[in-house]
């Protein structure tokens, strides 16, 4: 990492080491410079001017996939980072990085042993405990998904995200009482996570524990103020203590944040009735059901 004002001034330096004589290494030092800069498709550039000149640079590899994995260009991504690993078999990283780009496109047995050999290769990392448990998770496979999160734990024991991971696994299982201990376990070690906050207010609402609820509901949108799914869920709080004048507002930010987002259309359209505004509650009723068959559709497809 270049420290904030020397960037330019690398940038600068690599370019005219380049006019001198075209190398590998610096094209690729300065692509890290470029992509720090948020200069992506000039970075992508010299990334692969790099390649050229050294075809089994992993590191060029690794650091394009990692800028098309940014853009969501999955199968790119996939391709450099088996290319970094080709070049590297013990890259650790690369196996990490391409298990969760095959995450990403809905391929969780293939990412699996990609995973299974980052922590094989890096067993120190909590990180890479925390993805392959989120990916068995995904799978239902929530014992192996909690034991992964022990072992991050173990690994870090002060790691929120494990102990976030943790909750919500238990919560999926049903155990709305270990959930909310370990979500307060993470909010006890990092006060800022949004995910647990959250997440404790959907266990707490669904405990009847409104007021609590709200409270976590809003100290997530504090710290995230667009989390569209944080308005909707503390807009339904609203609306079992009867405060529907509040519900309705929570309901309508959540849709300016996200239009497509049926069940906040839904949830609108129901607190409408009860005000009596029964017109504008019907135009949302059908703006649910019309997202409703669209994702049917894509789904079918």
């Amino acid at each position: 990492m270049y420290k904030r004002g020397a960037l330019k001034e690398a940038i600068e330096h690599y370019r005219q080491a380049l006019q001198i004589s075209p190398d590998a290494l610096v094209y690729h030092n300065l692509g890290i410079a470029l992509a720090q800069e948020g200069r992506g498709d000039e970075a992508k550039e010299s990334y692969l001017n790099a390649i050229r000149l050294k075809p089994d640079l992993g590191a060029a590899h690794a650091n394009l996939g990692d800028l098309f994995t940014k853009e969501g260009r999955l199968e790119e991504a996939r391709r450099h980072y088996q290319e970094t690993i080709k070049s590297d078999p013990n890259a650790a990283g690369a196996y990490h990085s391409l298990a969760l780009a095959l995450a990403r496109q809905g391929k969780l047995t293939e990412a699996i042993p990609h995973f299974q050999k980052a922590i094989d290769l890096s067993p120190g990392s909590a990180d890479f405990y925390l993805s392959y448990g989120t990916a068995l998770a995904k799978q239902g496979r929530l014992d192996e998904a909690l034991e992964l999160f022990q072992q991050a734990l173990a690994v870090k024991p002060g790691s929120a995200d494990a102990y976030h991971n943790l909750g919500a696994v238990m919560a999926v299982k049903g155990d709305l009482k270990q959930a909310v201990d370990y979500f307060r376990q993470a909010l006890r070690i990092d006060p800022a996570h949004v995910s647990s906050h959250f997440n404790l207010a959907n266990m707490l609402a669904r405990q009847g524990r409104l007021q609590e609820a709200a409270e976590h509901f809003q100290a997530a949108l504090k710290l995230k103020p667009d989390f569209a799914q944080a308005h909707h869920n503390l807009g339904r709080v609203m609306a079992a203590r009867g405060d529907l004048d509040r519900a309705i507002d929570y309901f309508r930010q959540a849709l300016r944040l996200q239009p497509e987002f049926a069940e906040a259309h839904e949830s609108l359209g129901r607190a409408l009735v009860l005000k009596g505004k029964t017109e504008e509650a019907a135009q949302h009723y059908r703006e649910a059901l019309r997202i409703l068959k669209s994702r049917k559709k894509v789904g079918a497809g």
